[in-house]
């Protein structure tokens, strides 16, 4: 019979580890396990909270679907992993009422109903604007091409040597 060790029977409580830790563990977790995490418990929510307003880069993650519906409750889009099977909803709000047009490294670019670009990351949160307004005109996209800015001349003076207005 072996000897019994004080304490033997009592689990590990993860609740209590600190926030930095379990931040930087959310942080190596493929988005299945991430998204689980987040549902553990009060504390692993709170972590995972945190991880999202730190819109720290996700790791190597294999492509992922992402699909919303106007008629998806509570603002959430679907997420599905094709080399798991799995099915998620997250939190999406930024999402209604924009038009998707593309995405890469884990970002999707959307325009909203005036042309204005948003750049958003579902997981972390992270967002930028682009307003179409201000740059009406200036922008020449060709398709496989870096985009070109035209910048208007300059009033009031003679153009910077080599540059002639227009193009």
């Amino acid at each position: 019979m072996a000897p019994a060790v004080a304490g033997a029977d009592i689990s590990p409580d993860w609740t209590h580890l600190p926030k930095d830790v379990l931040v930087t563990v959310l942080s190596e977790l493929h988005i299945r396990d991430l998204i689980r995490a987040g549902a553990a418990c009060a504390p692993w929510r709170s972590a995972y909270t945190a991880f999202r307003l730190l819109r720290l880069p996700s790791p190597r993650q294999p492509p992922c679907l992402l699909y919303y519906s106007g008629d998806t409750p509570n603002c959430a889009a679907a997420l599905y992993c094709p080399s798991t099977g799995a099915n998620f909803r997250i939190p999406f709000p930024q999402l209604g009422g924009l038009s998707p047009i593309g995405s890469a490294h884990g970002w999707l670019v959307v325009a909203d109903e005036v042309g204005n670009l948003h750049l958003t990351n579902p997981l972390t949160s992270a967002a930028a604007h682009h307003n179409a307004a201000r740059h009406r005109g200036r922008h020449h996209l060709r398709r496989g091409r870096q985009p070109r800015v035209q910048l208007p001349p300059k009033t009031g003076g003679p153009h910077p040597a080599g540059a002639h207005p227009g193009e």
